[in-house]
């Protein structure tokens, strides 16, 4: 079997993984999942969309010197939903958890927003050095429900 092939025999067992994967984040109901799902496409569609429309940046001294310092890092972006539960002093944040990619972490955001006790949740990013702890602010990609307006105290 040549490597055409042997991707095309397991790309069906890779879809089937992968819904399976979304439907479970979504507590089993696949109605649910498909919604997630177009949420998350809508997401990389702007996301598509901004780096089509971003404008070339010149490179000067202070550009190149920035671009080998972030080289010399070693930075990693992670991708988190964190859900916002009722409390009695009105929300507090969930548990966050981590997501390998953006899309995921945004699914997640979505189901979390919808179960019992939950305010809403919102899915952001953060990027940084772990072996030094400098991370950058976190930006958020997707919100669903009511949360805060200021991302700032994550």
């Amino acid at each position: 079997m040549n490597a055409t092939s042997e991707q095309t025999a397991s790309a069906p067992d890779d879809l089937e993984a992968a819904a399976d994967q979304a439907i479970a984040a979504c507590g089993g109901d696949a109605r649910e999942a498909v919604k997630a799902l177009i949420v998350a496409n809508d997401f990389l569609e702007i996301q598509l969309e901004e780096r089509r429309c971003r404008p070339a940046t010149p490179v000067d001294g202070s550009q190149e010197r920035e671009n080998a310092r972030m080289r010399q890092m070693a930075d990693v972006t992670y991708y988190v939903p964190l859900p916002f539960v009722f409390s009695d002093d009105g929300m507090a944040a969930g548990e966050a958890t981590e997501c390998l990619s953006a899309n995921a972490a945004v699914m997640r955001a979505e189901a979390l927003s919808r179960k019992p006790g939950h305010a809403g949740a919102i899915a952001f990013s953060r990027t940084g050095d772990p072996s030094s702890g400098d991370f950058g602010d976190a930006k958020v990609i997707w919100k669903f429900g009511e949360v805060p307006n200021d991302p700032s105290a994550l």
